[in-house]
């Protein structure tokens, strides 16, 4: 696993991504606040919140098919969650969709609501993460004041979510080259279950030693610090058009 699995397109040159990650970070912490307070059965309000994060995409030049990848990756976590709703709202209600009308159960709508609202969040945080440094999020966070142990653990997850990987990944191909034959189902199962196991032992041991390490070079349990730049107008005026969007799309629906 390489670093170019997350931030393959990270450090491209788009308007997006010239950005400054506190602005971005404000802004996509705002907007999916104001997504997520939306009503539980709200569906139709909820449509416009994915045109900005869609238009971000498309302005950074970020591929679709990346960012779909990584969307389906964790959709259906969310489905399932959603799909449960019809089994406990079994009121009916009534939706309507311009002259088209049905009634379904409450379970329906809420579902669509949830995963609605995900979509917003997810595409929010791809459109932050495809455009912005790991590194560069962390240092954000920590110049905005969010909780110390947060940033360092975003830092450090992202230098050494790659070597668990690869731990993985070579306990695997060693199992397979003294795997003969066909495997089923339930022994390939076993197996990675095994392997999962292995996995958690050897990364709490490589855990302890990069710990021993770092403290042996300083490390006192908080990152160094770097003056932050100056934002930028145009820094501001995009974190001043997102907070305006998110206040403008609740309102509305508060209105309604």
């Amino acid at each position: 696993m390489h670093h170019d699995s997350i931030d393959r397109y990270a450090g491209d040159f788009s308007p997006v991504h010239r950005l400054d990650a506190r602005a971005k970070l404000l802004a996509v912490l705002a907007y999916t606040a104001a997504a997520v307070s939306e009503p539980r059965q709200e569906v139709a309000g909820l449509l416009p919140y994915l045109v900005p994060p869609l238009g971000l995409i498309l302005v950074s030049g970020v591929p679709a098919g990346f960012v779909l990848k990584r969307l389906l990756v964790i959709s259906p976590f969310v489905l399932a969650v959603a799909a449960v709703n019809p089994l406990f709202e079994t009121a009916p209600v009534e939706v309507t969709a311009g002259p088209w009308s049905a009634t379904v159960r409450a379970g329906w709508v809420t579902a669509a609501s949830i995963f609605l609202k995900f979509l917003v969040s997810a595409l929010a945080l791809l459109a932050l993460a495809t455009t912005t440094r790991l590194s560069r999020v962390a240092g954000a966070m920590s110049a905005l004041g969010l909780p110390r142990i947060l940033a360092m653990q975003v830092t450090i997850l992202y230098r050494y979510l790659f070597l668990v990987v690869d731990e993985f990944e070579r306990r695997r191909r060693a199992a397979e080259a003294r795997t003969v034959g066909p495997i089923g189902v339930a022994a390939r199962a076993r197996l990675s279950g095994s392997q999962l196991a292995g996995l958690f032992s050897r990364s709490l041991e490589r855990a302890e030693r990069v710990s021993q390490a770092m403290a042996a070079r300083g490390f006192d349990g908080s990152l160094p610090r770097t003056p932050g730049e100056r934002l930028r107008l145009a820094d501001a005026a995009f974190l001043a058009a997102a907070l305006a969007l998110a206040a403008g799309d609740l309102l509305r629906s508060l209105w309604t």
